[in-house]
């Protein structure tokens, strides 16, 4: 499959837009380039992987009632994917609710469906279902969130290449400051940023990342601590451990990813909660004192299979 690099084009954004608006980076910073114009994803990825037989594990969490209206059609998506999703998890966190598995325990695709009750509400449960994965990678989707095949097919052929580092989309990249605060800012994948995290809206790696982070108690304690920062840690863990900055997808054709905005939220998210920005700065820096500057390589690599 074609995997095309977009670091190194700093100062060659303008021309590249100008002239070439699908423009691909083969290699490295002398290498050639080719066009893919098509505006549609490009199969190659696919056909590799199913070629491979290499699957990945689709995960995805809920916690409100009212937000799973949009199971089934989780479940009808990624089910329908069984040349490149082996299995997938439904992780319910919420112990003072019932699981509402009703709304996809029926439902007939030919991706099994696990469905697992969470021990507690911690964020921390996103990552403890190891037990349960039999792919060498997992993929965390949010539940409000609709990913196509073609990112999945996307995002598993560059993982495959580079299995020590976390794969996300574009979307979710951020960075940090030199005084190591938050940085919410990103921008397309060839405007010139630098970025050391991606989020879990929808991110892929390696499932022995899975009980590297459920073994870290003092990370365990913080993301308990601040009811915050699973991302930011599970990110830079990633990073310390394979010693690899994180890789972002970059959108080439509408649809890649589709967010469900008419759903319930179910009150204050986390995000949008009191002190969530405040937060987020002392688990950066919480990580620089104890990981170092180790956990937070910066990079600008972004790619894409179209």
């Amino acid at each position: 499959a074609l995997v095309c690099r977009a670091a190194d084009l700093m100062h060659l954004n303008r021309v590249a837009r100008a002239l070439l608006p699908c423009l691909c980076v083969v290699g490295s910073f002398f290498a050639s380039y080719s066009t893919l114009c098509s505006g549609a994803p490009d199969q190659s990825a696919r056909d590799k992987l199913r070629h491979l037989g290499l699957k990945t594990t689709v995960v995805f969490m809920g916690y409100n009632p009212d937000r799973t209206e949009n199971w089934e059609a989780l479940v009808r998506n990624y089910g329908a994917m069984d040349d490149i999703v082996d299995q997938i998890i439904v992780l319910w966190c919420n112990p003072a609710k019932p699981p509402p598995w009703s709304k996809i325990a029926n439902i007939s695709v030919p991706v099994p469906v696990k469905l697992v009750k969470a021990y507690s509400s911690s964020l921390n449960e996103l990552f403890n279902v190891s037990q349960h994965v039999r792919t060498t990678s997992v993929i965390d989707v949010d539940d409000d969130l609709i990913v196509s095949a073609d990112l999945v097919a996307c995002m598993l052929a560059v993982w495959s290449q580079e299995t020590r580092q976390l794969v996300g989309y574009h979307l979710d990249k951020r960075g940090h400051t030199s005084n190591y605060e938050y940085n919410l800012g990103w921008t397309d994948p060839f405007g010139g940023n630098w970025y050391s995290m991606v989020l879990d809206k929808t991110w892929l790696f390696h499932k022995d990342y899975l009980d590297y982070y459920m073994q870290k108690e003092d990370v365990l304690k913080l993301v308990d601590d601040t009811r915050n920062c699973e991302d930011i840690a599970m990110s830079l863990l990633i990073t310390f451990k394979g010693g690899l900055a994180p890789i972002s997808i970059g959108e080439a054709f509408s649809g890649a990813r589709y967010l469900r905005t008419d759903l319930e939220s179910g009150g204050v998210g986390i995000s949008t909660s009191a002190g969530h920005s405040e937060k987020r700065d002392f688990c950066l820096r919480w990580f620089k004192e104890r990981y170092g500057k180790a956990a937070f390589a910066r990079t600008m690599d972004t790619r894409t299979c179209w």
